[in-house]
């Protein structure tokens, strides 16, 4: 029985963690001039604006930021811990606990967005993909992360160190979030 409880947990955690990063996708697409041809945005758009054109009625964006994506991301962690949380412990779980935790994944989600990002556009660029149609988006998902640092930090021996900063300072931004989310101001039960 508990292989099947075991199952069902990963396959809601997998369901909607995928959505929620394919919203991190398009509020970061959306940041910048994007390519509307681009097949992976028109993918993107295509599954995304049927829950998030309704809410952007009542919710608009704040400048380039794309609030109700965010808040629907949001609401999509909270019921995704919610139904995991009362997996676990087989009672509804609601309380501030579950909003905190939602908060801590999002977050974490968001981060792994970029480090996993990062990796990815750093390996296209050494394959010579840089004209494909995923690297122009993982340009425009990174681009806010490495080009701050680039500005700081010049080319050692004509190598572009600025990856592998940003992705330790996600790591350490990530470690450093949860942990005082999930030990200080979260209380254990």
């Amino acid at each position: 029985m508990q292989a099947l409880v075991d199952g069902f947990q990963l396959l809601v955690k997998l369901v909607f963690e995928i959505f929620v990063l394919v919203i991190f996708i398009r509020v970061a697409v959306q940041w910048h001039r994007f390519n509307a041809t681009n097949p992976i945005i028109q993918f993107i758009a295509k599954i995304t604006n049927p829950l998030i054109n309704p809410v952007q009625k009542i919710i608009p964006k704040i400048g380039q930021l794309d609030v109700a994506a965010l808040l629907i991301a949001y609401l999509l962690v909270f019921i995704k811990v919610t139904i995991l949380l009362s997996l676990t412990s087989g009672t509804l779980f609601l309380n501030l606990q579950t909003l905190l935790y939602a908060v801590v994944d999002f977050v974490d989600q968001l981060i792994n967005l970029f480090f996993f990002s990062i990796i990815i556009y750093v390996i296209l660029g050494w394959i010579n993909q840089r004209g494909s149609a995923l690297y122009e988006v993982l340009v425009m998902i990174v681009d806010p992360v490495l080009n701050p640092l680039r500005g700081m930090v010049p080319p050692v021996g004509g190598f572009d160190i600025s990856p592998i900063i940003a992705l330790i300072g996600l790591k350490l931004i990530s470690v450093i979030f949860s942990s005082a989310m999930l030990y200080y101001l979260i209380p254990m039960v």
